[in-house]
């Protein structure tokens, strides 16, 4: 990616790709349960679901942070790039 216009398309995408996931019936219904039942989770269930969206938050921050320069931003303006733990 080089341009901003080139990560909005793909940001965009990203969020289409989610939207269709949740569009199946099957998908939203699993996700749904998760969530109203997590605090019945166990504490393995419960670090699952952490260690799960903490590495998809890590891998959507270190594709931004990979383009922000490029793009223009300063690293103050780049997410993750002051975030502890997040490298």
């Amino acid at each position: 990616m080089s341009t901003r216009q080139e990560l909005a398309t793909v940001i965009i995408g990203m969020v289409e790709d989610i939207w269709e996931l949740f569009g199946r019936e099957d998908n939203y219904q699993s996700f749904i349960i998760t969530v109203r039942n997590s605090m019945l989770l166990t504490k393995k269930g419960t670090d699952w679901l952490r260690q799960y969206t903490n590495i998809l938050q890590k891998q959507i921050i270190q594709a931004l942070a990979s383009v922000g320069e490029t793009l223009g931003y300063s690293k103050e303006q780049i997410p993750g790039v002051f975030i502890s733990g997040v490298s």
